[in-house]
């Protein structure tokens, strides 16, 4: 009972909270096979398994929704190839807003204010399995990131370990609609972990940028990255 009485005063006092913000850094785990008959992005991807600590993400969280964004210090270059590649292989090069039901990522190749709407994550499954993450007692979800690459379907293991004491229903890189903030998401390879969160003195996040966006389903977007790459 008083653990019940607990989490709901938790819930009230986050709910009253206008925001949250949580600094993620990143890991790329190896996999042996992954480019292994193309020479040059296997070099790509080996600078990768190196050098992802430099990469961090900072998810918003406030009352209207959530704002997912890359972050770096003086340690990455964006003026460096490998830099700017490794950000690729983390699956998330572009701003990402979450609101209401769907979640807005900018497709940056194709322009500023070109964003991709898609539905946000369902089908969880929730498990037993607990893990304490800085502190707070996370639960283990799991799901399914559906890949499509021509007429190939791949289908990669995404985990998410979430706070119930933490009731935002947000996470990294668009995942979220749990019962709880994501502080640990697996996907495939890449794991962004929460290494910073904060409660106070955060700006608001500014959900402006829809005014002026075009906002295509992600059927749109692949005629149009289709037009845009020559044979």
């Amino acid at each position: 009972m008083l653990r019940i009485f607990l989490l709901l005063f938790l819930h009230i006092s986050f709910s009253q909270s206008s925001t949250i913000q949580v600094t993620y850094k990143v890991a790329i785990e190896n996999e042996e096979d992954m480019f292994k008959d193309h020479a040059q992005l296997r070099s790509y991807f080996e600078y990768s398994l190196k050098n992802s600590w430099k990469i961090k993400f900072i998810l918003k969280v406030d009352q209207n929704g959530s704002y997912f964004f890359s972050t770096t210090d003086n340690q990455f270059d964006k003026n460096n190839p490998n830099d700017r590649i490794m950000l690729g292989f983390t699956g998330s090069t572009g701003s990402i807003f979450c609101i209401n039901d769907s979640i807005y990522t900018n497709v940056t190749y194709l322009g500023k204010n070109i964003f991709e709407r898609r539905a946000k994550k369902e089908n969880w499954i929730i498990h037993q399995d607990t893990k304490n993450i800085d502190g707070y007692l996370c639960y283990k979800a799991t799901n399914i990131n559906k890949v499509e690459s021509g007429d190939k379907v791949f289908n990669h293991p995404v985990v998410a370990w979430f706070c119930p004491e933490l009731p935002y229903q947000h996470g990294p890189n668009g995942y979220g609609n749990l019962p709880g903030l994501i502080l640990e998401l697996q996907i495939r390879n890449v794991v962004f972990g929460a290494d910073k969160i904060e409660f106070t003195n955060i700006e608001p996040i500014d959900f402006s940028f829809y005014r002026k966006a075009k906002v295509y389903t992600p059927e749109e977007i692949l005629k149009f990255s289709s037009d845009f790459i020559p044979d």
